[in-house]
């Protein structure tokens, strides 16, 4: 009886436990859920507009009006267009899809060193050495005179040195078309040099080249700051304007190129071995020493 009562006590206090546990569980409140808080941030917006290709555009055709739109951009592509305008009447020469910008390079035509060439202008390489083409020292955009000389083979005395072309502006050294300005570094491993020539000169340039020897005259760098100081401002050079009706004044001549021949320069000049019209012949005179002293007397002839 008394392992009973014993028994019954203990399995009481158990459940009095239990019980209790089970009624502070229902007390105390479930945790609340975690609740996540969706906030809409606006995306930034790209600081350039640019023209893209929205449908593949046709070389050598006009670009269609539907075929380009402006789209933001993070980074303007070099050579991008800002405005859809910009492309009026502009052709393309290469093909452009769909998402690739358009560029300037989709509509050159022609190489980068006819894009340097101004109308009515013509692109003339001439073969240089150290000697004739002033050290490798010319850079592309620089000015040049063209010597040229030609020999005589029969009498040296008819040798020929003359101004061929005057001013003419350097387009490549060799295989370099963008000279680095200022750095002084000669190109000596050019062996010809393309100069932008007038049309009308290209032949005369080609038969002097094949008849005699060229060189190269290097113009200074501030000159053509020089001309434009000495330009009024705001002015451009002035252009020879036609003659008024009824003047019939004739055109004027060309203006002679500049030669000079060998024996041309190897002439003395008139006025160094002619006497002058007025000059009295000097007396001829005689010194005469004596012992320490010195005495000019007159001779006669």
């Amino acid at each position: 009886m008394k392992v009973s009562a014993w028994f019954m006590v203990v399995l009481a206090i158990v459940l009095g436990i239990y019980a209790y546990k089970l009624t502070k569980e229902a007390a105390t409140p479930a945790p609340a859920e975690p609740q996540t808080i969706v906030q809409t941030v606006p995306a930034p917006e790209a600081p350039y507009q640019a023209v893209i290709a929205v449908k593949p555009i046709v070389p050598e055709l006009p670009i269609p009006a539907d075929a380009v739109s402006l789209k933001p951009v993070w980074v303007m592509p070099a050579g991008g267009f800002e405005r859809i305008d910009a492309l009026a009447g502009r052709i393309p020469t290469q093909p452009i899809d769909v998402g690739e910008p358009v560029l300037e390079k989709h509509f050159l035509v022609g190489s980068v060193l006819s894009q340097k060439l101004e109308p009515g202008q013509r692109a003339v390489a001439l073969q240089i050495s150290e000697e004739t083409g002033v050290g490798g020292y010319p850079q592309p955009g620089d000015f040049v005179d063209v010597l040229l000389f030609l020999p005589d083979d029969k009498e040296n005395e008819n040798s020929q040195a003359r101004l061929l072309l005057e001013r003419v502006k350097v387009l490549a050294m060799g295989t370099q078309v963008s000279g680095p300005q200022g750095q002084g570094k000669p190109n000596q491993s050019a062996r010809t040099a393309v100069l932008s020539v007038p049309e009308a000169k290209a032949l005369e340039l080609m038969l002097g080249a094949s008849a005699g020897e060229i060189r190269l005259s290097l113009h200074a760098a501030k000159e053509a700051e020089q001309l434009a100081m000495a330009a009024p401002v705001g002015e451009a050079a002035a252009e020879p304007k036609p003659p008024a009706a009824g003047e019939g004044k004739p055109a004027p001549a060309a203006a002679e190129p500049q030669v000079l021949t060998l024996k041309e320069f190897a002439e003395v000049p008139k006025t160094a071995t002619q006497k002058p019209a007025n000059r009295v012949a000097a007396t001829p005179r005689v010194v005469i020493y004596r012992g320490g002293q010195r005495e000019t007397v007159p001779c006669c002839r």
